[in-house]
This record gives structure tokens, sequence and C-alpha cells, in this order.
């Protein structure tokens, strides 16, 4: 899972979805992390990083990794938070969960 979570951070997205469906609600990019997990529930997998943000500002952001493995009927879905606002949602595999 560390390889895809890692090629994530660093490509760019060709293939991205600009929204995803949690049973009946739909979630879309531009959202808050809260407002993902209240539709969806809790990731499969989660993981944080820490960016340097460069420029004349000092500091860092917040990357936030989230995995939702639905299961072998279903591709993974792998959302990226920047500073708590969803980013990206790109399809991984078929699931193995479950």
């Amino acid at each position: 899972m560390r390889v895809v979570v890692a090629w994530f951070l660093l490509a760019a997205t060709v293939w991205a979805d600009d929204s995803l469906r949690c049973g009946e609600r739909l979630v879309h990019l531009g959202e808050y992390e809260a407002a993902v997990g209240d539709k969806c529930g809790p990731p499969t997998h989660a993981e944080r990083h820490y960016i340097e943000s460069g420029g004349d500002v000092p500091g860092h952001i917040t990357i936030d990794i989230w995995v939702y493995d639905r299961g072998p009927g279903e591709f993974v879905r792998i959302l990226r938070f920047d500073d708590g606002v969803l980013r990206y949602i790109e399809p991984g595999e078929y699931g193995h969960a479950r």
C-alpha cells in the first residue's frame, strides 16, 4: 500500500475522478475531510505527510491520503486532501477487503 500512496503523492493525475459515490451520497472535489468522513465513513487506510510549502512563507502543507477498499467487486478509491480539502480522487485496482 505504501508504494501506491508514495506514487500518488508524486504523480500527476491523468485519470482522476472528480466525485465519489458513498451509498446514496456523492462526494466532490473541494469538500473538507470532515464532510467526506460523514458521507463515506472512516477510510480503510489513512496516512498523513508533511511537505515543505516553499516560496516566501515558510511552513508546510499537510497531505492526507485516504484509501477506501470496498471489496473485490469494486475499485479501490484513493483520496488526497491538501490541508484538509479534497483535491484528488483516483481509482485503484479491484479491492481486497471483506
